[in-house]
């Protein structure tokens, strides 16, 4: 019997995801978002593959075509690569902060034109050069509301910004919040409308 309810446990563990995902990393002792970044979309559950492939070529690449944009700021640990144009646009950012435990916690979004940008988080650890699938570190409060939500990484600072026209308003305006990372953990603050 005690066999049968660890092999549950297993399996409820295996069909929720609750197992987080690792993968060993070669990265520099001191890894730029460049580095971060890389590392992070070669996993990233990216709907497009072939959207996370061409972000990471082009933020390797020394010339970009026309239809494609990069913002490379090591200093403050931040990327951001656009492509395309007009209805066949695509933007994916990244940035890392700084955690408590001496890790880095690095954020990963995709946007495709007017549409929710997906967002991911890992734990990158210096020890054991392993990076870490991070599920879920904040939760807005939407409980079972289904909303496309807009996240804009910050290019400086701790305070990622999220927006849904999603949900009822009497103003007509997006509901916002401020998601502020405080070295362990998410804060979310709800905006007035």
């Amino acid at each position: 019997m005690k066999k049968l309810s660890l092999i549950i446990i297993a399996l409820v563990f295996v069909c929720t995801g609750s197992f987080a995902q690792t993968y060993k990393v070669t990265l520099p002792a001191n890894p730029t978002i460049v580095d971060l970044f890389l590392a992070a979309a070669k996993y990233d559950k990216c709907e497009t593959e072939l959207v996370r492939k061409y972000a990471a070529n082009a933020v390797k690449a020394k010339k970009l075509d026309r239809h494609t944009k990069r913002t490379i700021d090591t200093k403050n640990g931040y990327l951001k690569v656009t492509i395309g144009a007009n209805e066949d646009y695509h933007c994916v950012e990244s940035c890392y902060w700084k955690m408590n435990n001496g890790n880095l916690l690095i954020a990963f979004t995709h946007q495709e034109y007017q549409e929710t940008t997906t967002l991911h988080f890992y734990e990158y650890n210096k020890a054991n050069k392993t990076l870490k699938v991070v599920e879920k570190p904040f939760d807005l409060g939407l409980g079972n509301k289904a909303a496309e939500v807009h996240y804009d990484l910050p290019r400086s600072g701790k305070t990622i910004k999220a927006e849904t026209y999603d949900l009822p308003s009497n103003s007509g305006e997006p509901y916002r919040w401020n998601i502020t990372w405080n070295g362990s953990k998410f804060v979310v603050k709800h905006l007035p409308n």
